[in-house]
């Protein structure tokens, strides 16, 4: 197999916004999963929120990566991608903060819509909620 390159591995990105600021994002390797979630308490849309859970997951990607970046978000994904052309003031300089990293690092990104079920993101949202609730309840 000397001389034969091996194909690089595509990254899978799974974004989500929520209320109050949360973003989520899980990355993806053949050999890793990785599960984020931050708030950001300046947003105050979902739309912003999942705009920004694509650029915070961007950060954590090495350059040059080719990328499958997966959200329920058809906004996000046609926003992006300029499919659709987005005029609110507060996501236009999000959009053009996602297509600055996507170009500084290289990327080779695919978009793909998925639904909210199958959203691993999501999934993380979620359960940060019900610990949330879940610690208010017994008053921690």
């Amino acid at each position: 197999m000397d001389g034969v390159k091996k194909m690089p591995d595509v990254i899978r990105v799974y974004c989500d916004g929520g209320l109050h600021g949360r973003i989520a994002w899980v990355v993806m390797t053949p050999f890793k999963k990785v599960e984020n979630i931050t708030v950001i308490s300046e947003l105050k849309t979902m739309n912003e929120s999942e705009f920004y859970a694509v650029l915070r997951a961007l950060f954590d990607l090495p350059n040059s990566s080719i990328v499958e970046l997966f959200s329920d978000s058809q906004l996000v994904l046609n926003g992006i991608t300029g499919e659709w052309n987005v005029r609110a003031p507060n996501l236009i300089p999000i959009i053009e903060k996602i297509r600055k990293a996507i170009n500084d690092k290289h990327l080779f990104v695919s978009f793909t819509w998925i639904s909210s079920e199958s959203n691993p993101a999501g999934d993380v949202i979620r359960k940060a909620i019900r610990r949330e609730r879940w610690r208010n309840r017994i008053g921690m």
